[in-house]
């Protein structure tokens, strides 16, 4: 996936942050929407703590609270 941004786009040294960013970002985005739901109907998955045994997307959505754990 980041040699297919790197080959779209001219990147300097200086973009080269934003890039991997950018492509960490959407993949991760894109898997917490999957396990939300948003892409497969047919499809049902969670993640459940170990200890408490919980979900951990009761009353949130994952892909919505990602972008407060990627970059601070």
């Amino acid at each position: 996936m980041i040699q297919i941004a790197l080959s779209k786009r001219k990147c300097s040294c200086e973009n080269i942050e934003a890039l991997l960013y950018d492509v960490t970002y959407d993949t991760i985005f894109n898997i917490m929407e999957l396990i939300d739901g948003y892409t497969k109907d047919n499809l049902q998955l969670d993640i459940i703590d170990q200890d408490s045994k919980k979900s951990l997307k009761e009353n949130i959505q994952l892909h919505d609270v990602c972008v407060d754990f990627i970059k601070a």
